[in-house]
C-alpha cells in the first residue's frame, strides 16, 4: 500500500490539493524517521501552521536545489522529475540574478543623470502650469455611487474575471471633476530626483520575513548564488509600535523559542551570507530565555561573515529581561570587532524593568567597555516604558553625549516614552544633547517623550533650547522629529511654542519637521500658532517635509481649516515633497472635510508631492464624505507623482462594502500608479472576513495599478473571527507575494 501511495505522489504531487484545506501541496517532507502513518509527506501552507516542523524536514517543491537531498528526492519522485525541477529552479535563480543586475544598472544610470539636474535656484518657475479642477455638487451621482458599492462587500471577487466590474466610477469622476490636460513645462520634473534614487536603494536585495514558518521553510532553499547576493535581511517576529511612522509592525513566531533558535542556526551555519550589509531582527514580546538572548548576540560575534555589516538593528523590547542579561548583551556587542565597519546601530530594550538604578548600570557598561564601532553615524536607542524618572532618563542620554568614540554621529533616535519624566527632566535631556562636546555633526534628531508629565513650561523649554540655542549647537540640524503626544500641553503652551519656532535664528538648514502633539489640549489657537510659526520661520523655504499630528486636541472645524489654509497656500512651501497631517478625533463635518480636501487636492500650492499621509480617523464623518475624499485624491493630478501614500480610517464606522470600495478607488487610479509604499489603517471598523478577502484580491490582482514594493494594512478589530486568521494570512501572502511585493505587513486580531 505504501509503494502504491508513493507511485501516485510521483505522478501528481505538484498539482494535488490538500484534502483538509483545499490548498496546493507545496511542501515535501524528506525525514526518513517520520515516514509512517502519521506523516503525509506532502503538505500545504496551512498544514505547516498546525505542524510541529521540528519533527520534519520540509522543502518547497518549487525550489529544490539542495544536492544533499537528491537521493531522497529520486526515491520519492524519480530521476526525470528531479532533473526537470533542477533545471527549472536553476532558470528561476538566474532570472532573479538578472533582475538584480538590471536594477543596479538602473540605479547607476540615475546617479549619472542626477549630476545633470538643475540647481534649486533654477527652479524659480513653476514645474507645471496651474491645474484647474473644479468640484461640482452632484448629490444624485454620489447616491448612485453608494448604492453600487453596497454590492461589492457582499460578493466574492475571487471569481471575477475583470470584465464585469461596475463602470460607475468613471461616470462619477466625469460628473465630479473637469479640467484641462496639463502639458509638462519646459523645466524637467527633477526636484525630487534624490528621493527616487534613495527609494530604489531601499528595496534592493531586501529579504523580509514576518513569520518563522516562512523563514524556516524558504530561507534554507535559496541557491548559493542568491545567498551571496543578499545585502539586507529583516526578520520581524514581534509586535512593536513604530513611533517614527506611527503604526504597529506585526510579526508572527509560530515556533516560539524554537523559532528563534532556528533563526540563529540558519544565519550561523550559512557561509554564503558574507555580503550582508543590513541586518534587522525584531524579537519583541517573545519572552526570551537568557541563553536565547545571548545566542542572538553570539551569532554576530562568532561569525566573520558579518564583518561587512553597516546597519544592525536588534529589538529585545517587552521580554522581561533581567539586568544581568541586558548588560551581558551590551558587553558582547561592544567588544565585537566584527562590527568595526558599522555605520548604524539600533538597540531597543523598551518595556523591560530597568528603573533608575538599571539605567546607571547600562550607562556604565556602555562607557567602560571596549568599543570597536567608532565609525557610527546613526544610533537608535529604545528605553520606552522602562520605569525611568528624570535621573534615569538622563543617564541613558549620557550614553550618547559622553562618548568621544561617537563624535561622528549625525543621526540620533531616542525613545523615552511612557516613563516618569517631568518638565524639568525633559529640559535637562535636551540641554544634555545640546551641551555635548562630541555631537558636533548632528544633522537628524528624533526624540520620543510621549506619555510623560511634561507641562507647558517643559515643552516651551525644549523648543527654546533647539530653535534658539545661543551657542548654535543645532545649527547643522536638517531633520527634527519630536514626539510630545499624551502630555499636558495647553493652548497657551502651543501658542508660545509657535512664537518660539517663528523667532528661531540658528536652525536655518532644517528641511524636515515632524511634530507630534497628539492627545494634548492645543485647541484652535495652539494648533494655528504652531502652523503659523513653521510658515514664518527662518527655515520655511528650505522645508521638504512637514508632518503634524494634531490628533484629539479639541480643535474646531474652523481651526482645522485655518491650519490647512496656512500649509496648503503658503508660497514658502511650494517645493515640499512630503506632507502629512493627522487630524483624527477632532470636530469635523462633511462640508468642512470637503473644503479641506479642495484646499489640499485642488487649490494647494504643491506641485511635486512624493509623500502624503492623512489621518481622518474618528472624525464622525459619513461614508459619503470619506468616499468623496478618496475619489478626489484619485483624480488629482497634483499628486500623480506620489511614491508613498498613507491613510488612516480608524473608528470611522466603515462597513465591508465601503472599505473594499476605498481600496479599489485607490489602487485602480491611473494617477496613483507610481505609489510604491502603501499604508492604510482600517482598525476598529466592520470590514469582516469577506471584505478583507476582497481587499487581498484587489491588492494582488490586475486591477491594482500601483507599483507596490511595500504594503501596510491594519485590519484589527474588524469582526474577523480567530477561525479566519490563518486563512486570511495565507490568502494575503499568496496574493501579494505573487505581485513581487517585497514587504507585506497585514495586521489581524489572530
Amino acid at each position: 500500500m505504501q509503494d502504491t501511495n508513493q507511485n501516485n505522489n510521483k505522478k501528481s504531487f505538484n498539482y494535488k490539493l490538500c484534502s483538509q484545506h483545499g490548498d496546493f501541496l507545496n511542501f515535501l517532507c524528506l525525514n526518513e524517521k517520520c515516514r509512517n502513518k502519521t506523516c503525509k509527506q506532502f503538505y500545504c501552507y496551512q498544514c505547516i501552521q498546525e505542524l510541529n516542523c521540528s519533527e520534519h524536514h520540509l522543502y518547497d517543491i518549487k525550489n529544490l536545489l539542495q544536492n544533499e537531498n537528491l537521493i531522497e528526492l529520486k526515491n520519492l519522485i524519480g530521476d526525470d522529475k528531479v532533473q526537470e525541477l533542477f533545471q527549472q529552479d536553476k532558470s528561476n535563480q538566474q532570472q532573479v540574478m538578472r533582475k538584480i543586475q538590471k536594477k543596479k544598472q538602473k540605479i547607476k544610470k540615475k546617479q549619472q543623470q542626477q549630476s545633470q539636474i538643475y540647481s534649486w535656484s533654477d527652479l524659480s518657475e513653476k514645474a507645471f502650469k496651474e491645474q484647474q479642477i473644479y468640484l461640482r455638487e452632484k448629490e444624485a451621482n454620489l447616491q448612485m455611487l453608494l448604492k453600487n458599492i453596497d454590492k461589492l462587500g457582499d460578493n466574492d471577487l475571487s471569481d471575477y474575471n475583470g470584465l464585469e466590474f461596475p463602470n460607475f466610477l468613471q461616470k462619477i469622476k466625469d460628473s465630479i471633476s473637469s479640467g484641462v490636460d496639463i502639458e509638462e513645462a519646459t523645466l524637467e520634473k527633477l526636484i525630487k530626483y534624490q528621493y527616487i534614487i534613495n527609494d530604489e536603494f531601499r528595496s534592493l536585495d531586501t529579504y523580509y520575513y514576518n513569520d518563522t514558518t516562512y523563514f524556516v521553510s524558504e530561507f534554507q532553499l535559496y541557491s548559493e548564488e542568491l545567498y551571496r547576493s543578499m545585502e539586507k535581511i529583516e526578520v520581524d517576529l514581534g509586535i512593536q509600535y513604530d513611533w517614527i511612522n506611527g503604526r504597529y509592525n506585526s510579526g508572527y513566531n509560530s515556533f516560539k523559542l524554537q523559532g528563534i533558535y532556528l533563526l540563529c542556526k540558519r544565519l550561523l551555519n550559512n557561509d554564503d551570507l558574507f555580503n550582508i550589509k543590513d541586518l534587522r531582527i525584531n524579537l519583541a514580546n517573545q519572552f526570551l530565555c537568557e541563553h536565547v538572548q545571548r545566542d542572538v548576540c553570539l551569532v554576530l560575534q562568532q561569525e566573520k561573515k558579518f564583518k561587512n555589516l553597516e546597519h544592525l538593528d536588534l529589538n529585545f523590547s517587552d521580554n522581561e529581561l533581567k539586568m544581568e542579561s541586558i548588560l551581558n548583551m551590551i558587553k558582547i556587542l561592544q567588544g565585537n570587532e566584527n562590527l568595526a565597519n558599522l555605520d548604524s546601530l539600533g538597540l531597543d530594550f523598551s518595556r523591560n524593568d530597568i528603573k533608575n538604578t538599571g539605567s546607571k548600570q547600562i550607562q556604565h557598561q556602555f562607557l567602560s567597555s571596549k568599543q570597536y564601532y567608532s565609525n557610527l553615524k546613526q544610533l537608535k536607542l529604545g528605553f520606552g516604558q522602562a520605569q525611568l524618572g528624570n535621573d534615569g532618563a538622563l543617564e541613558i542620554v549620557k550614553i550618547i553625549t559622553r562618548q568621544q568614540s561617537l563624535d561622528k554621529l549625525e543621526n540620533i533616535s531616542l525613545n523615552l516614552s511612557y516613563n516618569q519624566i517631568n518638565s524639568k527632566g525633559a529640559q535637562k535631556i535636551v540641554k544634555e544633547i545640546s551641551g555635548s562636546q562630541f555631537l558636533k555633526n548632528l544633522k537628524n534628531l528624533a526624540l520620543n517623550l510621549q506619555g510623560n508629565y511634561i507641562l507647558d513650561a517643559g515643552a516651551e523649554g525644549i523648543f527654546e533650547e533647539i530653535f534658539n540655542n545661543k551657542n548654535k549647537k543645532f545649527v547643522k540640524l536638517r531633520s527634527l522629529n519630536l514626539n510630545l503626544a499624551s502630555n499636558q500641553i495647553s493652548f497657551s503652551g502651543g501658542e508660545e511654542i509657535g512664537n518660539i519656532i517663528q523667532k528661531g535664528q540658528y536652525i536655518e538648514l532644517l528641511n524636515t519637521v515632524n511634530l507630534n502633539f497628539s492627545q494634548n489640549q492645543l485647541e484652535d489657537i495652539g494648533a494655528f500658532q504652531i502652523a503659523l510659526g513653521i510658515e514664518k520661520s527662518c527655515f520655511a523655504q528650505n522645508l521638504k517635509v512637514i508632518k503634524l499630528n494634531l490628533n484629539n486636541n479639541e480643535i474646531s472645524e474652523e481651526g482645522l481649516q485655518d491650519v490647512f489654509n496656512i500649509i496648503c497656500h503658503s508660497p514658502n512651501f511650494e517645493f515640499l515633497y512630503g506632507f502629512g497631517v493627522n487630524y483624527a478625533g477632532n470636530q469635523l463635518n462633511e462640508m468642512v472635510q470637503a473644503n479641506i480636501m479642495q484646499k489640499l487636492f485642488i487649490h494647494s500650492i504643491f506641485e511635486n508631492i512624493y509623500v502624503l499621509n492623512l489621518d481622518m480617523s474618528n472624525c464622525a464623518l459619513e461614508k459619503m464624505a470619506i468616499l468623496s475624499t478618496v475619489l478626489m485624491l484619485g483624480v488629482s493630478k497634483k499628486f500623480s507623482n506620489l511614491k508613498e501614500l498613507g491613510l488612516g480610517f480608524r473608528q470611522c464606522n466603515l462597513d465591508k462594502s465601503t472599505g473594499v470600495e476605498i481600496v479599489y478607488m485607490l489602487v485602480n487610479s491611473q494617477l496613483l500608479n507610481n505609489v510604491q509604499h502603501f499604508s492604510i489603517d482600517f482598525e476598529e471598523n466592520q470590514i469582516k472576513f469577506q471584505g478583507a478577502k476582497n481587499m487581498a484580491i484587489l491588492l494582488g490582482g490586475s486591477m491594482n495599478r500601483m507599483r507596490m514594493t511595500e504594503i501596510y494594512l491594519n485590519l484589527r478589530k474588524n469582526g474577523i473571527g480567530g477561525q479566519h486568521y490563518q486563512e486570511l494570512k495565507t490568502y494575503f501572502r499568496e496574493n501579494l507575494m505573487r505581485r513581487g511585493i517585497a514587504k507585506v505587513d497585514v495586521l489581524f486580531d489572530g
